[in-house]
């Protein structure tokens, strides 16, 4: 039927004056166990990489200087081509809102969209199908060849990406940015194991950026007060 299965296999030769005339053996079908065992170590990963992800957050007063490491880490371990942060931010003269991608990490094969000039003061309103989900704080999900919105189809395309899932870095319930993970090679379906622990790095980031910005507000206070 064309689907692949683990099986454990167990052969012997027969020998008669150095001629091997008869392999006998079994073909036991081991596939459920396997793939089982696969798993269990794969969520086992997941939860050795979060708990690293998690300690070097609250290591840290400052999360932008840990978060490259951070991304190179969570994409060798999800098993992705890209991963980038975009900051959501507002025009100061029109008060747009605008997406811009700060931070990004990409296997050595993969091209670098860090300085590509169609990723910067991006306004949020041009594309609403992408967008609309995250600032109300669900992920999204694309296969570029399912994408239907012509620009957002090129703007895909143009980096090369297959599947992306992108996560709302959400603090105070408002989307600040998002977290984005590229699949370049091949068409992607994101798992719920994955789901769950890409969720949980955007959700220590958000928690990051939640504690910078109290230090920062008790910070102008007392400046405030002293002056």
């Amino acid at each position: 039927t064309g689907n692949i299965k683990w099986v454990r296999i167990i052969g012997h030769a027969e020998w008669i004056n150095n001629t091997c005339n008869k392999v006998y053996g079994s073909i036991q079908d081991i596939h459920y166990k396997k793939t089982n065992e696969l798993e269990l170590s794969r969520k086992n990963r997941l939860l050795d990489t979060l708990s690293i992800i998690i300690s070097g957050f609250l290591q840290v007063e400052d999360w932008t200087t840990i978060l490259p490491g951070i991304f190179e880490i969570t994409g060798q371990t999800a098993e992705v081509d890209r991963v980038y942060y975009f900051e959501l931010h507002e025009d100061t003269q029109t008060g747009t809102l605008l997406s811009s991608q700060r931070y990004e990490w990409t296997k050595d094969d993969i091209s670098k969209e860090i300085d590509n000039p169609y990723l910067q003061q991006v306004p949020v309103q041009n594309y609403p199908g992408f967008f609309d989900p995250l600032l109300n704080g669900f992920p999204v999900q694309l296969v570029t060849s399912k994408v239907k919105d012509e620009a957002l189809h090129w703007i895909l395309e143009n980096q090369q990406i297959k599947s992306c899932l992108a996560l709302p870095v959400m603090v105070e319930n408002n989307c600040v940015g998002l977290i984005g993970f590229d699949a370049c090679r091949e068409e992607r379906f994101w798992e719920e194991s994955e789901i769950s622990f890409l969720t949980n790095v955007t959700v220590n980031l958000a928690a990051a950026i939640q504690r910078k910005n109290n230090q920062l507000q008790l910070e102008h206070a007392l400046f405030e007060r002293n002056t």
